[in-house]
């Protein structure tokens, strides 16, 4: 990962030079068609800042940039309730007190979470959970 600090504008030219390298490198194995295209990882940058202004680029496995998009089709295809209720399940509260909270019965919590389970296409709560934490920013 590579990284920068927004009120740090200039990279040392250490850094920057390691990154030049490590980029031509990559290249160059691609010309030679040294890297089977199914390996090549996907160069993302995020462009969202952290609360210290550290911007990051990223090189990411086919899998990673894979879960990440699944993750963002999941999260957009849930109605404004099931976020709600996952992301108070991401809190770690039982569907009792989701339930509670809601102001709706446990059953009704307990059927929106099976609809998000289908959604997800995963069975228990360890699966979800892995599959929301794999969305990049």
């Amino acid at each position: 990962m590579y990284l920068t600090k927004e009120s740090e504008h200039l990279v040392s030219d250490t850094e920057k030079q390691k990154l030049i390298r490590g980029l031509r490198k990559l290249a160059e194995d691609l010309e030679r068609g040294m890297i089977p295209l199914e390996n090549l990882p996907c160069l993302i940058s995020l462009s969202e800042k952290d609360r210290d202004g550290v911007h990051a680029i990223c090189i990411l496995s086919p899998s990673q940039v894979e879960a990440s998009l699944r993750a963002k089709e999941l999260l957009s295809s849930l109605t404004p309730r099931q976020v709600a209720i996952l992301d108070r399940i991401l809190a770690g509260k039982s569907a009792k007190i989701i339930a509670y909270e809601l102001g709706v019965s446990q059953r009704t919590v307990e059927n929106h979470i099976g609809t998000i389970h289908r959604k997800a296409r995963t069975r228990r709560l360890p699966e979800l959970l892995a599959l929301v934490y794999a969305r990049l920013p």
